[in-house]
């Protein structure tokens, strides 16, 4: 692909199927955002049977809440991207962390590194 940093992986690797992020105790991805009754969605370990569910959270769409059903949605398809979205945070600063001493200004790395430890991501510095 045109533009790819010359050491990337020829794939990204998104996999937040296997377990949690080392340092993090938060459920093991994949979610998927779920709609089992009228007035909320629900974010669950993806590729369940119902009966199997693990709920993550929930987003209320009911009309008496401030948020619209579309803006609930947004939200909840958001919160199911979160471990994908770590995962390929984590891999980024990986792939970043040895042009540290390269790159004069540091300030993506940083942001990086603090979304992560938002997530509540131990980050191992050794």
């Amino acid at each position: 692909m045109t533009g790819e940093h010359p050491n990337s992986p020829a794939s990204p690797t998104t996999d937040s199927a296997n377990v949690p992020a080392q340092g993090s105790l938060h459920t093991p991805g994949p979610w998927a955002v779920e709609n089992p009754m009228d007035f909320e969605l629900s974010i669950v370990e993806a590729n369940k049977p119902t009966h199997e569910w693990k709920f993550i959270a929930s987003i209320p769409t009911s009309p008496e809440f401030d948020f619209p059903r579309s803006t609930a949605e947004a939200n909840a398809r958001l919160i199911a991207a979160a471990p994908d979205l770590l995962a390929l945070c984590l891999e980024m600063r990986q792939w970043l962390l040895p042009e540290l001493t390269k790159e004069p200004d540091r300030s993506f790395f940083w942001k990086l590194h603090h979304a992560i430890a938002k997530a509540g991501v131990e980050i191992d510095e050794g």
